[in-house]
């Protein structure tokens, strides 16, 4: 169940890696907005990116184990997912930065 889980999740994010999807758009906009205080580089975001979108897939498959009884549908975990994505983007790319510039985000 768990590897079921880590392909859903990987799914609704594979939609938003292409080359113009909001991950791309959205990193290319943190590097042309100079409102963060440490330099951001493509590495960084990314590898933050990442660090939490694992989360959510852990916090997906955690809530799975403790509700055995009824798991998050696909639906459930799409949505969550999703609004996941854009949490995790706003603090990946722009967490260091003026909160003028995240609202710009």
């Amino acid at each position: 169940p768990e590897m079921a889980v880590q392909r859903q999740v990987a799914e609704v994010i594979a939609a938003q890696l292409t080359p113009d999807g909001v991950v791309v758009k959205s990193l290319e906009w943190a590097l042309q907005n100079n409102g963060h205080i440490m330099e951001l580089t493509r590495m960084r975001g990314l590898g933050s990116l990442f660090s939490m979108l694992n989360e959510c897939t852990r916090r997906v498959i955690n809530y799975n184990n403790q509700h055995s009884d009824f798991p998050l549908s696909l639906e459930s975990i799409e949505s969550y997912t999703q609004k996941f994505l854009i949490y995790a983007l706003l603090w990946s790319f722009t967490g260091d930065a003026k909160l003028s510039v995240r609202n710009e985000l």
